[in-house]
């Protein structure tokens, strides 16, 4: 089987406002080099640049070029630049088709013998998400999208193409491995269900925590379903307790529904081992909201809770201060777990008899 040509860009030192090795196979087969304001071809105003790149000659003629242009494009727009330049020979109609074949346009003549073709961050953009919806509807499964559709009511069916979830993990591996996987999480709001569940996913393959949790709250207000506030957290989370935690507190107290459930969501995860403190659970016990997303998320912390200190919650059960919707899922929510005690789940079935 003939190996993957695999190409990387390396940045290196320079005289060049950037400069990177380019990498066949982790092999350096030439440059890609950015230029600044003053060595430009073109003038460049403020997040313009110009690019160009050299092929060593025992590499050329292998179809490396347009590969090397387009990471060349993935890495300057993941830094989010807003046109990019390159500069031809009029008479070099290989060049010429390579930079339109890589979405290039809008072409300058510079002089007698030098044109340039640009393309710019939304152009770019646009393509990248033209083509993920394409990518979308080529795994749709009609059958998993009518059961589906049933799970998630309260979004409107218009926007649900019915991915399977491992599917859609496939796809957002894939796109985490490239620089401009970013822009796509600017893209806000999405058009698609299956669009927010794969934003959550890339967002738990980032590794910088502050990244991370920044990229969270950003996307935040735009959750419209339990399915993807659901989704699980940032593995890097798991490393910062008490970080996220704290993260946590002030979702609590925001007017989004889906913002105040993934911040219960959070302590679910982090705050009922050695982070747990009873003042932390009797707040999110006593959140007063008629919603019912909300609710559910508080029965379900509460549940869980009790499996590592049953002996708060049962207290708080037994004040019968909570509403009559979270006392009575939180308690059938805990007998239906194999992770409670036999003699704990008669306990709580006792308590179920109060009257609304």
């Amino acid at each position: 089987m003939e190996r993957e040509t695999k190409v990387s860009l390396r940045e290196v030192e320079s005289i060049y406002d950037k400069e990177y090795s380019i990498l066949i196979n982790k092999k350096s087969i030439g440059r890609v080099i950015v230029y600044n304001e003053d060595l430009s071809h073109v003038y460049l105003d403020e997040g313009e640049l110009e690019i160009g790149y050299e092929i060593d000659e025992a590499y050329r003629h292998h179809g490396y070029g347009i590969k090397v242009v387009k990471k060349a494009l993935e890495k300057l727009f993941s830094l989010r630049y807003k046109r990019i330049y390159a500069v031809y020979d009029k008479h070099n109609t290989a060049s010429y088709r390579l930079l339109l074949n890589c979405g290039f346009s809008h072409e300058d003549k510079l002089d007698d013998d030098t044109n340039c073709l640009s393309i710019t961050l939304e152009e770019y953009r646009k393509a990248y998400l033209e083509d993920l919806e394409k990518k979308l509807y080529a795994h749709q499964d009609l059958k998993y999208r009518s059961f589906h559709q049933g799970l998630i009511p309260n979004v409107d069916q218009r926007t649900l193409i019915g991915i399977r979830v491992p599917e859609m993990r496939k796809i957002a591996k894939e796109l985490s491995k490239c620089e401009d996987y970013v822009l796509f999480l600017d893209s806000l709001p999405h058009t698609y269900y299956e669009e927010n569940l794969i934003h959550m996913l890339l967002i738990g393959e980032i590794k910088d925590y502050a990244l991370a949790m920044s990229e969270v709250k950003k996307f935040l207000p735009y959750i419209d379903n339990w399915a993807v506030c659901d989704a699980q957290p940032p593995k890097i989370f798991d490393k910062r307790h008490k970080e996220v935690l704290t993260e946590a507190s002030s979702l609590l107290t925001s007017s989004h529904t889906y913002t105040v459930r993934y911040g219960i969501g959070l302590y679910r995860h982090y705050g009922l081992k050695e982070e747990y403190t009873y003042e932390d659970m009797y707040r999110i016990a006593s959140i007063d909201t008629e919603e019912y997303y909300i609710n559910m998320m508080i029965s379900w912390y509460l549940a869980t809770c009790m499996i590592d200190h049953y002996e708060d919650v049962y207290e708080l059960l037994k004040t019968h201060k909570l509403s009559y919707f979270v006392h009575h899922k939180t308690i059938q929510k805990a007998v239906e777990s194999r992770r409670i005690s036999t003699k704990h789940k008669e306990e709580l079935k006792l308590l179920r008899y109060r009257s609304a």
